[in-house]
């Protein structure tokens, strides 16, 4: 099951699965923070670039906790910021469109995780995440590229950000989480 907000998406990305010869996928249009999916109906949940997108993390992670059954497995890839980003680029649309401005810090992607109720949480840093890796993507115009030049340090330009892979997992009857007690 896949989902996305926009319908012209789920109607491509449904082409390409009855082109590739999916009959058992099925993509559906909704929010990420809203997931169109009964709870307690998926064995992972996969996500890559999309968290950062929503300004609402614990409500989109609280789904995906949602909608995994006991033991089911979180998988996402995305960014995590090393420095909080000047207000320019923090408010800039293209920067959010990037997922740049919308990254949270490795600590507070964790604790968001935890919160949301997954056990086993690790991040994994997989790469540096600059202004050149920036300007690989069209939404990265070079008037958004320059702000980034004049308001970041020149030593963070190398690496603003970190792509990293997050694993979590649901946990199964009334497991407890590690050092802390709960009635």
């Amino acid at each position: 099951v896949g989902v996305d907000f926009l319908p012209d998406m789920v109607d491509r990305a449904s082409a390409a699965a009855a082109e590739a010869g999916h009959a058992n996928v099925r993509i559906l249009e909704g929010l990420i923070e809203a997931l169109p999916v009964p709870d307690a109906s998926a064995d992972i949940v996969i996500s890559n670039g999309v968290v950062n997108l929503s300004p609402r993390k614990a409500r989109v992670l609280a789904e995906a906790f949602r909608v995994l059954r006991p033991g089911g497995r979180l998988a996402i890839g995305d960014l995590v910021l090393e420095h909080d980003l000047p207000p320019e680029i923090q408010t800039h649309p293209a920067a959010w469109a990037g997922c740049l401005a919308g990254a949270l810090s490795e600590i507070s992607l964790y604790k968001g995780v935890r919160r949301a109720g997954f056990r086993s949480v690790s991040i994994q840093p997989l790469a540096p995440f600059g202004i050149s890796e920036c300007a690989l993507y069209p939404l990265f115009s070079e008037e958004l590229l320059s702000l980034m030049r004049a308001t970041l340090p020149t030593e963070r330009h190398d690496r603003i950000a970190t792509s990293v892979f997050v694993h979590g997992r649901k946990p199964i009857g009334d497991e407890r989480m590690p050092g802390r007690a709960r009635e």
